[in-house]
């Protein structure tokens, strides 16, 4: 019955852990792809940081070469050239125009990323002043210049003179493309400034925003017009009557982007004849690692692609990743691993920590629950065994206590001998009653947390007189034979509180004359010996043993073992677990030694007097 009245409870708590788990693993899975969405948008957001800050690192690097070479006089790009006006001796003397000539500083100028200096002519001629000829080549071998190094920049010339003039013919595609655009956008300071001002605070107007600032504090102010112009408003550079446009970077027409190997910085000069090109011509592998290198820790497999010319109605979306000082852009996707390390540097979020402790503590919530619903589950049956065993157990001396009373009350019992049984029949059950009621408040007062009352100092011989007399008649009314085996010696101090002994000792005998009044002998042995600081006391009947299933809880209180609470043998299973309780309060230990089919052997220690 108390495991059918069980079973609902158990129901109830099962059905409620199941939406508790499937609660918490809803908020799991909502908590955890929140978690991967502010992931994802933080390392986007990280991932563009890392970009601007990458684009600035190599437009800052490129920035001073491409000063340098936009500020260079329209003249240096003779291999000699004649004294400009204005030119003085030491003596503050002015020299005349034209009076003697000035050796070019690119006439023997090296770099491993610009290739060669180049003119091309009006006429369609293309010159170098790293390639003098005639009498300036002599000139040039009299100042120093090896021939072999002139030969070698006259094949670099000839290697070059193709890819100028698709260089050229991109430009004036440009031009063409671009012209109306450029007369509504003259104020522009830096291509994509109109459509940032459109796009106002939007993400994508980041980028235009970031390429106007990079392009206004790397290139020099005569390059801060569209890089996809070919000429705009007032000339940035005056010299005379020769004038002098910005650098504007260009691709080789027709070639694809992946096979690309030169980029041309080109500038128009006007004077008073034609105006021409005047520039030179960068070598783009050398130029792209050299970027990538300074770029290295931050993102060390990007790659930069090379982009055409925007003009002035470019979107903001052409403009990100865009290079302010090249036309090209910077190709790093977000990848993985640069997810994990974005994630690694900043920590976000924090849900999966929230997460865990949440599910540990609403584990540990379900097991405490468990538990004090086992734990009230186990009261209640236990309340029943109680109510049960001690209905079962006054009820039988009630009843002989009432008719045997009315019986001597209304003289139905003649005899004399028939009296003086009535009175020992009477007088057992109220012995029973006294013991029964003894063992409920003792377990009451180790309930409470009540010590002994009253510890004496005593020789064993002399507690032995005081407890044998009990536990012997004991024996003799379950038909048991009393056995006592003193090897401690009777001289031996102890110190206890003998009705607390007498309890223990009592409960154990009362509980073998229960079950082991059949053993074979009917024996019931008491042996004492002394082992070290201890006394051990032994108590043996030979009976049918207690049964492997039920020997870990024979001490549990209101535990009869395998018996019903209707057992007929007499009994609320509070003696063993009453035992326990006051041989540990005695300082002592109680434990089952041994039990099989030839009898069982329960062992009480106590300690010696000191």
């Amino acid at each position: 019955m108390a495991a059918r009245a069980r079973h609902p409870w158990w129901h109830i708590y099962a059905l409620s852990v199941a939406a508790t788990v499937v609660a918490m693993m809803w908020l799991g899975s909502t908590l955890l792809r929140s978690q991967e969405r502010e992931s994802q948008a933080l390392a986007r957001t990280r991932h563009a940081e890392t970009l601007r800050l990458a684009l600035w690192q190599m437009d800052s690097w490129l920035a001073p070469l491409l000063a340098r070479e936009a500020a260079r006089p329209w003249y240096e790009y003779h291999s000699f050239y004649e004294a400009p006006e204005g030119s003085y001796t030491k003596l503050l003397n002015e020299i005349p125009a034209g009076s003697f000539l000035n050796r070019s500083p690119l006439l023997d100028f090296e770099s491993d990323l610009v290739l060669l200096h180049c003119e091309f002519g009006a006429d369609g001629v293309v010159t170098s002043p790293q390639v003098p000829d005639g009498n300036q080549l002599d000139l040039a071998e009299a100042n120093g210049v090896a021939p072999g190094w002139v030969e070698q920049r006259q094949g670099t010339l000839r290697r070059l003179v193709p890819s100028l003039g698709r260089a050229l013919e991109a430009g004036r595609r440009r031009d063409r493309e671009n012209l109306e655009q450029l007369e509504s956008a003259q104020d522009a300071a830096v291509y994509g400034r109109n459509d940032a001002r459109q796009q106002g605070s939007s993400e994508e107007a980041k980028g235009a925003r970031d390429l106007q600032q990079r392009a206004s504090s790397t290139l020099p102010a005569q390059q801060q017009l569209d890089l996809g112009k070919r000429w705009s408003g007032p000339l940035s550079q005056t010299r005379g009557r020769v004038e002098v446009g910005p650098l504007i970077p260009s691709w080789p027409e027709d070639q694809p982007a992946s096979e690309q190997e030169l980029l041309w910085f080109l500038r128009e000069v006007r004077g008073d004849g034609e105006p021409y090109q005047q520039g030179f011509a960068m070598d783009w592998p050398s130029l792209q690692a050299a970027l990538l290198q300074r770029i290295a820790e931050l993102l060390p497999k990007a790659r930069l692609v090379p982009a055409g010319s925007l003009h002035a109605e470019a979107t903001a979306a052409d403009l990100d990743g865009r290079l302010a000082s090249v036309p090209a852009r910077l190709d790093a996707p977000l990848s993985a691993s640069l997810v994990s390390g974005y994630l690694l540097q900043d920590r976000p979020g924090g849900a999966l920590a929230t997460l865990l402790a949440t599910s540990l503590a609403v584990a540990l919530a379900i097991v405490v629950v468990g538990l004090a619903l086992r734990s009230s589950i186990r009261y209640g049956e236990t309340r029943h065994r109680f109510a049960s065993a001690v209905t079962h157990e006054l009820r039988t001396p009630l009843t002989t206590f009432r008719m045997y009373s009315e019986m001597l009350a209304e003289g139905m019992v003649r005899g004399e001998e028939q009296r003086r049984e009535y009175s020992r029949t009477l007088h057992r059950e109220a012995t029973r009653l006294s013991h029964l009621v003894e063992n409920v408040l003792g377990f009451a007062r180790l309930e409470e947390g009540r010590g002994l009352a009253h510890p004496l100092r005593l020789p064993l011989g002399g507690l032995l007189e005081k407890l044998e007399p009990g536990l012997q008649e004991r024996c003799s009314e379950a038909g048991l034979e009393w056995s006592l085996d003193n090897r401690a010696g009777d001289e031996l101090q102890l110190e206890v509180d003998v009705e607390a002994l007498r309890q223990v000792l009592f409960n154990l005998v009362d509980n073998a004359c229960k079950y082991a009044a059949d053993g074979r002998p009917p024996r019931l042995q008491l042996s004492l010996e002394r082992n070290a600081e201890r006394l051990h006391l032994r108590l043996r009947d030979h009976g049918p043993g207690i049964a492997a299933a039920v020997r870990t809880r024979i001490f549990e209180h209101f535990h009869r073992g395998e018996r019903a609470a209707s057992d007929p043998t007499p009994g609320i299973g509070l003696g063993l677990a009453l035992a326990r309780g006051l041989a540990q309060e005695l300082g002592g230990t109680l434990e089952l030694e041994s039990s099989d089919e030839r009898g069982t052997c329960f062992l009480l220690s106590l300690p010696l007097a000191v």
